[in-house]
């Protein structure tokens, strides 16, 4: 058993909690600060696939272009580092 086994998706570098929102009610949060643009996109775009709401924190403007549909850009918050 590797403690992980609640978790439904590795990414091999980061592992999905696809079971959060119905334990604690909350939706997931990605700190985005020491990921990759490419990690961080892969993660909420992975979470998304799974119908899982998901905010990024400390996040870089680029993400928030990155994560959304050609058609459906992600919003970016300037002030707080935000994304959805």
């Amino acid at each position: 058993m590797t403690g992980h086994e609640e978790f439904s998706d590795d990414l091999g570098f980061a592992f999905i909690d696809s079971g959060r929102q119905r334990r604690t009610g909350c939706p997931e949060v990605v700190y985005c600060q020491g990921k990759t643009v490419e990690q961080a996109e892969a993660i909420i775009i992975r979470m998304r696939e799974k119908g899982i709401p998901v905010l990024g924190t400390r996040a870089l403007p680029e993400l928030a272009g990155r994560i959304g549909s050609p058609a459906q850009r992600g919003i970016f918050w300037q002030q707080n580092k935000t994304c959805l």
